[in-house]
Formats: structure tokens, C-alpha cells, sequence
């Protein structure tokens, strides 16, 4: 079933993680076309290349620093040009410091701040373009569990950013859903990626992950990306301003 045929995507932080797993779950169900951005040119290129080469979507990457409103700017310029509208967009951008409260000076939180929570806003400002005209669109913001109980290994900033996008997913689904726009997040938990790399779950014996998680082990991009796909395809139509917690059991709503 081609769910996503004659669809185009916008995905912030697609060049790795979940946000690249979850294009390659959506161009492999017939996604036409998808914009990836990221810092790392090198990266961004190549994971361009490995998306259009294991599923055929039309794929490209846009170096992209979310933290820069001209560059967000430009990244739905490009969009506009290479691609006839857009449907979907992933807000999966973000950093993660792991740093103790009193070390968060103004200047950490701003920079936080401006890549996990601004950035957001800015991108669905510009998709709002291509979205509110067709009356069509589907949003998803990538929070985290943190931003539901609060960042242990992570750092305070970044624990506020990622509730203050549960709390604007509210916010856009209310006003935009007269539109036919879904507005909708996850909220990850311990996902084995490049972001969590450094932190100590990672190497955290079996038994004591078996304690924390109720399902008992780290999880995988692969158990975000399906949810990412149901909320950006027509399946999820009566769905908005819900952000779904994908971690093992770790918190419940």
C-alpha cells in the first residue's frame, strides 16, 4: 500500500536518527519527494543519496542551522522550487547537552532554546504557507520524554524545550485544524542514536535497563519511525494535538 504517493516532505534533523528512519519508512511506502536538513553537509549529502537510492524518493538536502531564521527561511525557498507543495513536515531538529542546572547560562539556554523550540515555530510558520492555501497538511514535532518528567541525564534546557513543544503542538492543532491540518508529536525515550551516545543508560547493564523500562531495553529509530508515518499519513485524519509517548513504558499518561 502506497500511503504516501504523490506526497512531498520537509524533515529538520533528517540527515541521522529518527528523522531520517522515518522518510526511509515513508519513501518506502511511495513518498514523491522529501527536503532533508541538518548541519553536517558530509552527512546530509550522503544520507540524501542512501534515502533516494533504498526506497526511489526523490530526495534532497539542504544545509540547514535551524538556530538561524534565514536559514529556515531558505530551506522551504528551496522547497518551494524543487517540489509542487508540501504535505508533511518532521520537526526533528534539536541538540541535547547534558550539563548540571547551575552550569546553564543565558547563552546555553538561548542556544537551546533556538534549536529545539524556535526552530519549530519558525518551520511550521513557513509551511503554513504551502499548508493553510491547499487545506491540507501534517505536522509533527518531535518532543521527548523529558519534556513530560523533566531531564535527568539531559540538562534543564533541553528538558523546558521539548515540553514547551508538547504544549505549542496543543496550541498550533487548535488553531489550525480548521484548515485540515494535523498538528501531532512523540515524545521518545531512550532511543539508541548518535544524540544519546554519550550519555550513561547507554552502557548501563541489562539488568538496571530491565528495572527502568518496563519493556525492558533501549529503544530503536525504527520504534519511533511507524508512529512518525501513521501521524503524517491519512490514517491519523481525526488525530491532533497529541503528542505520543513512544519509551518502553518509562512514563504513562
Amino acid at each position: 500500500m502506497q500511503r504516501f504517493e504523490g506526497k512531498y516532505a520537509i524533515a529538520t534533523g533528517g540527515t541521522d536518527g529518527i528523522t531520517k528512519e522515518s522518510i526511509i519508512y515513508m519513501g518506502r511506502e511511495g513518498l514523491s519527494g522529501a527536503i532533508i536538513a541538518g548541519r553536517n553537509e558530509k552527512r546530509g549529502i550522503k544520507a540524501a543519496e542512501e534515502i533516494k537510492n533504498l526506497t526511489g524518493c526523490e530526495c534532497y538536502y539542504v544545509q540547514t542551522d535551524v538556530s538561524k531564521p534565514e536559514d529556515i527561511v531558505n530551506l522551504f525557498k528551496v522547497a518551494k522550487m524543487k517540489f509542487p507543495t508540501i504535505h508533511i513536515l518532521i520537526n526533528g531538529a534539536g541538540v541535547c547537552p547534558s550539563m548540571p542546572i547551575e552550569a546553564v547560562d543565558a547563552q546555553e539556554w538561548d542556544r537551546v532554546m533556538n534549536t529545539n523550540l524556535r526552530s519549530m515555530h519558525l518551520c511550521i510558520l513557513e509551511a503554513l504557507k504551502f499548508m493553510k492555501p491547499q487545506n491540507y497538511g501534517k505536522i509533527i514535532n518531535i518532543s521527548s520524554a523529558a519534556g513530560r518528567i523533566g531531564g535527568t541525564e539531559s540538562s534543564i534546557a533541553y528538558a523546558a524545550s521539548k515540553g514547551g513543544m508538547i504544549t505549542a503542538t496543543k496550541c498550533y492543532a487548535k488553531e489550525y485544524g480548521v484548515y485540515n491540518i494535523n498538528v501531532n508529536g512523540i515524545c521518545p525515550g531512550a532511543i539508541r542514536t548518535n544524540m544519546i551516545s554519550n550519555f550513561n543508560y547507554t552502557s548501563a547493564p541489562e539488568n538496571l535497563i530491565k528495572q527502568i523500562i518496563p519493556l525492558g531495553r533501549l529503544g530503536k529509530v525504527e520504534d519511533c519511525s511507524g508512529v512518525i508515518a501513521f501521524l503524517a499519513s491519512n490514517d491519523s485524519d481525526y488525530i491532533t494535538g497529541c503528542s505520543i509517548d513512544v519509551n518502553g513504558g518509562v512514563f504513562m499518561n
